[in-house]
C-alpha cells in the first residue's frame, strides 16, 4: 500500500492487535514507497518499533538515518537518535546527536533545551571552550535566561576572560532579585 489513508488504517489495526511483524513490514514499505513527505514519519515509527519491540538498535539507527536523509530537520528522527545514544550510554554519541539537532532546529524552546544539555555535557567532559561557545548560542536565543548567563559568567571566569565576564555580569544584574544583585555586584 502506498495510499496514505490505507497505511494509517493498517498501522492503527496492527498496533491495536499487537501484530508487530506485519507492522514492521508495513512501515518498511511505507518508508520506501509511501508519499515523499510522509516517509520520514514512517521511518521514525519504524525506528521506534525496532527499538521497542524487536530490540534492534542498529535497524533503528538505520531508520532514523534514512529519515534524516529525507528531511534533515525531522525532530522525531533527531530525538530517536538521541534516545539510541542515551540507551547506549556513550556520551560522545549523545553529544553528537544533540549537536546535529541544534544545528538544524528552529524551535526556540527546543534550542534552549539542546543548548543547556550541550553545555552540561561539555562541562562534564572538561571542555570549557566548547561549552562556552554553546552557552553563547544559548544566550543569543534566550537573552533573559539567567541559567545561561550564569554558566557563561562561570566559564569566562574559569577561562580567564575578564571583559566578557563583566559583560555577562552586567546582563545578569537586572534579571536577579535585589538580594542576589548585591552578591553579584560584590
Amino acid at each position: 500500500p502506498t495510499h496514505a489513508g490505507a497505511i494509517e488504517a493498517l498501522e492503527r489495526i496492527y498496533r491495536k492487535s499487537e501484530h508487530w511483524t506485519p507492522l514492521r513490514t508495513l512501515l518498511e514499505h511505507a518508508g520506501r514507497s509511501g508519499a515523499r513527505d510522509q516517509r520520514p514519519a514512517h521511518l521514525c515509527a519504524l525506528g521506534e518499533l525496532l527499538l521497542e519491540r524487536f530490540d534492534d538498535p542498529d535497524g533503528a539507527a538505520d531508520a532514523y538515518a534514512a529519515a534524516l536523509a529525507l528531511d534533515h530537520t525531522c525532530a522525531a528522527a533527531h530525538r530517536g537518535r538521541q534516545a539510541l545514544a542515551a540507551r547506549g550510554g556513550d556520551p560522545d554519541s549523545l553529544l553528537a546527536a544533540y549537536e546535529n539537532e541544534a544545528e538544524v532546529t528552529t524551535d526556540r524552546a527546543r534550542l534552549r533545551f539542546l543548548y543547556g544539555e550541550l553545555v552540561r555535557l561539555l562541562v562534564e567532559r572538561e571542555r570549557p571552550e566548547a561549552a562556552l561557545a554553546w552557552a553563547e548560542r544559548w544566550i543569543a536565543v534566550a537573552p533573559q535566561e539567567v541559567e545561561a548567563l550564569e554558566i557563561a559568567r562561570r566559564l569566562h571566569r574559569e577561562l580567564g576572560h575578564d571583559a566578557p565576564r563583566v559583560a555577562a555580569l552586567a546582563r545578569l544584574d537586572p534579571l536577579l532579585p535585589a538580594a542576589e544583585q548585591a552578591a553579584l555586584r560584590r
